[in-house]
């Protein structure tokens, strides 16, 4: 069946004024207005489809590419690099297109609890605030966790 628009009763727009304070919010958000933009790392918790640490371009061209970081944590935040002091745990970073790759159960776990994060209803927990600066010849990026 074709449908010949020519035929069609033309559409007429009412032209009342109507006052939109009247109207209630959606209960329900499409996006997180506080944050716009790239993340810097996202906490993937899966049990279908793995735990991993997806580092962002930027991160990764801040810390100039590493194929090893380290990883240390305070109460809000978490460091990333390649030379941090007390630390003798290293984490390969799989390149993943410009992004790089961290895929360790057992760090996802650690964060997960260390920073009380939920992953009820989500799989993914991404977090948009860092810093950077030098520690030794590479830089370290400090990523806030809110």
């Amino acid at each position: 069946m074709v449908n010949d628009l020519t035929e069609q009763e033309p559409i007429t727009l009412e032209e009342n004024v109507i006052d939109l304070n009247s109207f209630s919010s959606s209960k329900s958000n499409g996006i997180n207005s506080r944050y716009v933009g790239a993340g810097v790392i996202t906490i993937i918790n899966s049990e279908r489809n793995g735990k991993r640490i997806i580092l962002s371009k930027e991160l990764m061209e801040e810390l100039l590419e590493p194929e090893l970081v380290q990883i240390a944590f305070s109460s809000n935040e978490i460091a990333i690099g390649e030379e941090i002091p007390n630390n003798d745990h290293h984490f390969n970073v799989r390149k993943n297109g410009a992004k790089g790759v961290i895929y360790s159960a057992g760090l996802i776990q650690e964060i997960t609890g260390l920073f009380n994060l939920d992953f009820s209803n989500k799989v993914s927990v991404t977090f948009y605030q860092v810093r950077y600066f030098t520690q030794g010849t590479s830089k370290v990026a400090i990523i806030t966790v809110p």
